[in-house]
């Protein structure tokens, strides 16, 4: 069983000392974030909200497991970011299913994380366990979820009008 929990936890079989590419990371993202643009609002966000739970809780017990408080070789929680990042509208007119968009999506977010804007740097630093490690991921996908939108409203009578 622990097994299961770190392959789903960190995307790849961990031993200590060697650093893995989670390869499956951005194709399951990619289709997570394909299949929750394909329904509607509502049932995206209970999906999302049910992956979050998911996360928080395989995120603790891997953190238990590798025994090392946010340990960097869990990624769950970067790909539940995305995932909430992936819900906004589009900026210009690129397809919300696109590969594209995706890409766009997932490279905001990473710069995005690793500014860690407040409140997810006082999560990061304040509180602990599998809750935390999602949390603060959670709010930068938000916040870059925030930013895509604004450009998509109230960027079009600025940049692309």
């Amino acid at each position: 069983m622990e097994k299961i929990i770190i392959i789903l936890a960190t995307g790849r079989i961990y031993s200590e000392g060697k650093k893995q590419t989670p390869l499956l990371l951005f194709p399951l993202a990619f289709l997570f974030c394909s299949l929750i643009r394909s329904v509607s609002l509502s049932t995206a966000l209970l999906l999302t909200a049910a992956l979050c739970i998911i996360a928080a809780i395989i995120a603790g017990m891997a953190e238990k497991i590798i025994d090392v408080a946010d340990a960097e070789p869990i990624i769950i929680d970067t790909f539940i970011g995305i995932c909430i990042a992936a819900l906004s509208p589009p900026p210009l007119d690129i397809p919300a299913a696109s590969l594209l968009f995706f890409i766009i999506v997932s490279v905001l977010f990473l710069l995005a994380e690793r500014v860690q804007p407040f409140p997810a740097n006082w999560i990061k630093s304040h509180l602990n366990g599998g809750f935390a490690i999602v949390l603060d991921d959670m709010v930068v996908g938000g916040y870059v979820c925030l930013s895509l939108s604004f450009c998509r409203y109230f960027g079009k009578f600025f940049l692309w009008s």
